[in-house]
């Protein structure tokens, strides 16, 4: 048995050629959603506006999932959000701060936020939320690579590639899904 035997763990993955081009073929198709998920993500940081959104900070908290996060809740006018904030921000939050939410035009994510306390103005943050969603656009255009790469994408060398490229394809679907909830009224944000 490949791998107790010291031999290769992938010795498995071999495909005959008429599986990979029918495999190609459906990896391709995979891409279009992945793109296009990835297209709007990007457009969605880069173009200017998006709303903004009023609120109090009704609540803090920290977990401890793969490192210390911590966030505030705020209860908007239009939403409520749950946004994930660095050590400083959140020490100078607290409950009954006054925020402005600056949101994105497609999805209603935050982008940054105004505190205030009382009349005064503590100051603007950019929130984390933009980092992950780029971190997704740039895996979902990873979907492009059998384009480029053709039979070879089947090489041991791009295993990860193989078995992420329909994870993100399937992640790009329902977040288009979302997205045209999100844009038809259905759902207030993601």
């Amino acid at each position: 048995m490949a791998g107790q035997d010291g031999g290769d763990p992938l010795e498995g993955f071999r495909i005959d050629e008429s599986t990979k081009g029918w495999l190609l073929t459906l990896y391709k198709a995979f891409a279009v959603p992945s793109v296009v998920a990835a297209v709007c993500i990007f457009s969605d940081l880069l173009l200017p506006g998006g709303g903004m959104d009023g609120g109090r900070v009704v609540g803090k908290g920290i977990y401890f999932t793969e490192g210390v996060h911590r966030y505030v809740e705020i209860r908007g006018k239009h939403f409520h959000y749950r946004e994930e904030l660095s050590r400083r921000v959140f020490g100078l939050l607290r409950e009954g701060d006054r925020v402005v939410l600056y949101l994105t035009p497609l999805f209603k994510e935050v982008k940054r936020l105004e505190v205030f306390r009382g009349q005064t103005r503590l100051g603007a943050f950019r929130v984390k939320e933009p980092f992950y969603m780029v971190v997704f656009g740039l895996f979902a255009l990873s979907t492009l690579l059998p384009f480029w790469l053709g039979n070879e994408l089947f090489s041991r060398r791009f295993f990860v590639l193989v078995v992420a490229s329909p994870l993100l394809a399937f992640a790009s679907v329902v977040l288009l899904i979302k997205l045209c909830l999100v844009l038809l009224g259905v759902m207030p944000r993601l």
